[in-house]
């Protein structure tokens, strides 16, 4: 995807931010804890190596064009940073897009049978037969099928209220956050204010994470070195 694209990508995403603060209608939430929205949960979804230093988490709606746009970026910058970086999308779905909640409980369906990833990239390369119909998760099975699921335990769980509580802790997460338009991407707790505008710009702002929490890590080491020579030194005199 060229830059001049993503850039268009961008000015929609600014679009439907403004949308989406105009037609808000849920009630306040709850007082959210997020001192562990940089952490990856236990029930996140994972793309890359679930053990690395730098995390990019994405807030993401399967019926936002952008997303979708967006979506084959992700996986082509993952694949280059599959062993250096996470990837953790989570839903943020949006009140004017009446299938992407639905959309988000058949990706958690199938996430269940450990196909999560797989679905997803099915839900958004279908996006224009979906979007906008009358909202209803069965959209979505033939996807399901196409991976070849288990049709009953994936309806079930794409019904179920675990998922649906997923998927709104996800969206009241985001929305503790300060989240307003998709897609929002955060490196370790850190928000991306501009979407990047390329994958050389988005592989930049990694390639800075990694080498921060490198810098980081020599630092702890030197000082624990220093800390240990200290003592050291400390008990030959006290000798």
């Amino acid at each position: 995807m060229n830059k001049f694209t993503l850039i268009i990508i961008t000015l929609l995403v600014g679009l439907g931010a403004l949308i989406y603060i105009a037609s808000s209608n849920k009630e306040p939430i709850a007082p959210v804890d997020t001192s562990a929205a940089a952490e990856i949960a236990a029930d996140d979804h994972v793309l890359g190596n679930a053990d690395a230093n730098v995390v990019l988490f994405e807030y993401t709606d399967f019926e936002c064009p952008a997303c979708r746009a967006y979506d084959s970026v992700v996986k082509e910058l993952m694949a280059q940073y599959a062993d250096t970086v996470a990837f953790v999308p989570r839903h943020f779905p949006l009140y004017f897009h009446q299938n992407a909640k639905p959309a988000a409980w058949a990706a958690e369906a199938a996430g269940k049978q450990g196909k999560y990833f797989e679905i997803s990239k099915l839900i958004f390369e279908n996006q224009d037969e979906w979007a906008g119909k009358v909202a209803n998760v069965s959209l979505f099975y033939p996807y399901a099928e196409q991976l070849e699921l288990d049709m009953d335990q994936f309806m079930a769980d794409a019904l179920s209220d675990e998922v649906k509580a997923k998927v709104d802790a996800n969206f009241d997460l985001g929305t503790a956050l300060g989240v307003n338009a998709t897609p929002t991407f955060y490196i370790n707790g850190t928000k991306i204010e501009r979407n990047p505008g390329s994958l050389e710009e988005f592989a930049s702002l990694l390639d800075q994470a990694l080498e921060q929490v490198g810098q980081a890590q020599q630092d702890s080491a030197y000082s624990t070195e220093a800390a240990s020579t200290s003592e050291v030194i400390s008990t030959s005199t006290d000798a």
